[in-house]
């Protein structure tokens, strides 16, 4: 779809005198229908099958868990929402959702893990770089009667500024790729 419209705003955008400036004139009249014949091949195979097979899965997720849950309560002669409140109902639930489902739950925890340890990277670079120093007040205590820590902070620099966004980048942009691949 994507090169159809390239190849239309193309068409549109010169004229034919562009073309046989380009060369296209010059082409064997089976060279041109070679080429017409790849851009139509190109054209087709980049239909967006893939985007109809994902929506097709997503659509048919309910179905396929009722059918699933319909049979498991058919082999044992119980209705359906009898079935789902019993321990085994239940199981066979989270099982069946588990196979239809498992790879895109995987995907958010996995991700949601590199999100966190991204976190928790990102605050230690910067606390390491901002702190500059830290002072017990005996005086104070909390309620757990220890001191209160003071701390001092520098501003940092550009380039560690850089380096934090950085940081900050390469976690968001791998917790993306972890949860939106298949």
């Amino acid at each position: 779809m994507k090169l159809i419209l390239i190849l239309a705003m193309a068409v549109f955008a010169i004229s034919t005198e562009d073309l046989s400036t380009a060369g296209f004139d010059k082409l064997s009249e089976t060279q041109k229908a070679d080429l017409v014949k790849f851009v139509a091949q190109k054209a087709a195979s980049d239909s967006g099958a893939a985007t109809v097979e994902l929506a097709d899965k997503w659509a048919n997720f309910g179905i396929k868990i009722g059918k699933a849950l319909a049979s498991c309560a058919k082999e044992i002669n119980i209705a359906v929402n009898d079935f789902l409140k019993t321990p085994a109902g239940k199981l066979t639930f989270v099982m069946i959702a588990w196979k239809v489902m498992a790879l895109d739950i995987i995907h958010v925890f996995g991700s949601l893990i590199i999100l966190l340890i991204g976190w928790i990277i990102f605050s230690k670079f910067y606390k390491m770089l901002t702190i500059k120093e830290i002072k017990y007040n005996y005086d104070k205590l909390d309620i757990f009667r220890r001191p209160i820590k003071e701390t001092t902070r520098r501003d940092i620099s550009d380039g560690e500024g850089w380096a934090l966004w950085g940081i900050a980048f390469g976690f968001i942009v791998t917790f993306a790729i972890a949860l939106f691949t298949i």
